[in-house]
């Protein structure tokens, strides 16, 4: 077991987490962006904020996405559930899709 603090959050890795294998870790950059690439990034219900394992995961991304070997652009999109109205949803995953690209901007 592993912990250490980074950008303000404290990470526990257990064995081959998916946390460790960064670009740095082996593979090819874009193996590494691919492998660390978010399927689903949490926020607070109703909410931009992030929960914390959706600061996690943009934490161990933009690790790889700051690897000077990525050549990428990147295309952050958000996605809501059902609950609402269509505008509501479509504002909420505007504000979603900002606050997830704010998070990778401020910390790296």
């Amino acid at each position: 077991m592993t912990e250490y603090t980074t950008r303000g959050i404290t990470r526990v890795l257990l064995g081959d987490s998916q946390a460790v294998k960064t670009a740095a870790g082996g593979g090819t950059a874009t193996e590494a962006l691919r492998r660390n690439r978010p399927d689903r990034i949490g926020f607070e219900f109703g909410s931009d904020e992030l929960t914390l394992r959706g600061k996690i995961q943009l934490d161990v991304w933009g690790e790889v996405l700051a690897d000077e070997r990525i050549k990428h652009s990147v295309i952050l999109v958000g996605h809501t559930d059902g609950v609402g109205g269509e505008r509501y949803n479509l504002e909420l995953a505007r504000r979603w899709a900002l606050s997830a690209r704010n998070c990778i901007v401020e910390s790296f």
